[in-house]
């Protein structure tokens, strides 16, 4: 199987009300062997170029999308992609809200599986530390208040 690929960052993938993020992982797949996403974000597959043959597990149909065309992949959904004639270019990028995600190639038993996780923001472990803090300083003072009135905590 030929897979090139490619993790860059782009404009956005839909000019108006635009919902998924800059970050984004292009890959080139062919047409004998399919490239499987394991999506735990719902990120959007658009079509660079050629048509690409989309398959969710346990869904009835098939999507054929043509060059432009943006495929929303179900999240938590095994996903197999692959050209429809020779070769498709395509982009991967997750919902803009998450910040930032994870990307990962590797191959398992023969396929290549892209996997795409979310990664934790900074700004909400901040919040966590900020918390405990917050309940340290309250056990702190109530047991200087303790000592004061003579009370041992």
């Amino acid at each position: 199987m030929e897979v090139a690929v490619r993790q860059i960052e782009t404009s956005g993938t839909k000019t108006r009300g635009n919902r998924f993020a800059r970050q984004g992982f292009s890959v080139t797949v062919g047409a004998t062997q399919c490239l499987v996403i394991e999506d735990d974000v719902g990120c959007e597959a658009r079509i660079l170029g050629g048509q690409a043959w989309i398959t969710a597990d346990n869904t009835p149909c098939d999507t054929i999308a043509a060059k432009g065309t943006g495929v929303l992949l179900q999240r938590g959904v095994r996903t197999h992609v692959s050209a429809f004639r020779e070769r498709a270019a395509i982009m991967i990028t997750p919902p803009e809200h998450l910040g930032e995600v994870a990307f990962n190639l590797y191959r398992r038993d023969g396929a290549r599986v892209l996997t795409v996780k979310s990664r934790p923001s900074y700004a909400s472990l901040a919040g966590g530390w900020t918390a405990i803090a917050a309940t340290f300083k309250r056990c702190l003072a109530a047991a200087r208040l303790a000592t004061v009135q003579g009370v041992q905590p």
